[in-house]
């Protein structure tokens, strides 16, 4: 099971199977050394009416905030003339930039086959709110679709600084049992750009 993510460095690559390893910034400043122990499937979504001209304000979705020690990351589709504008953090836009307006549409992404461009990623201290607005000047109908995987994930290692010059990291183990010479090398490999460092803080130049 793979999925297409974007790095820091903006190029996709493919991530997220049994076994990989990704970088996460969790807290400013913060990041640390992440492996996937198990995968599930995810798809939720959510549905509603909106009347002419209008919108649902900033609703969280709670239903995408995982336990600890899971990742949920998933597209998001659209069913119904709306536009749906994201937040992540509550007070940041989430789209806005690249491949996508600051909202999407069932044209940019469809109900039944998600735009890649709208990979998302959330943890148990992250949040994810949308906003549904009606462009139009009639009711509509409307259902947005949260699909992807969850993943079960072990914290590794946080890393503690990364010298500019030489390139060299230094970090604190966390799973102790886990060899150290690998998580040397995931962390090497994360500096060149070749393991993917997940986004979970908004994008969007849009606010």
């Amino acid at each position: 099971m793979v999925f297409y993510i974007f790095s820091k460095f903006e190029e996709p690559v493919k991530v997220f199977s049994v076994g990989h390893f990704f970088v996460w910034e969790k807290k400013k400043g913060e990041k640390y050394l992440y492996r996937i122990d198990n995968v599930d499937f995810l798809n939720f979504s959510v549905s509603g009416t909106l009347g002419a001209n209008s919108k649902t304000g900033d609703q969280e979705i709670t239903d995408l905030i995982p336990e600890s020690e899971i990742m949920y990351g998933f597209f998001v589709g659209v069913r119904g003339p709306v536009r749906v504008y994201a937040r992540q953090p509550l007070t940041i836009s989430r789209w806005g930039v690249g491949a996508i307006p600051g909202y999407i549409t069932q044209e940019i992404s469809p109900y039944e086959n998600p735009n890649p461009a709208t990979f998302t990623v959330t943890f148990e201290d992250t949040r994810f709110a949308i906003n549904v607005e009606n462009p139009t000047n009639e009711t509509v109908n409307y259902k947005i679709r949260f699909v992807g995987y969850k993943y079960k994930i072990t914290e590794l290692a946080k890393v503690v600084s990364v010298d500019p010059d030489t390139g060299a990291i230094r970090y604190e183990k966390i799973e102790q049992s886990f060899p150290s010479a690998v998580i040397q090398e995931m962390l090497r490999l994360w500096i060149r750009g070749k393991l993917p460092e997940v986004v979970t803080t908004g994008i969007s130049a849009v606010r």
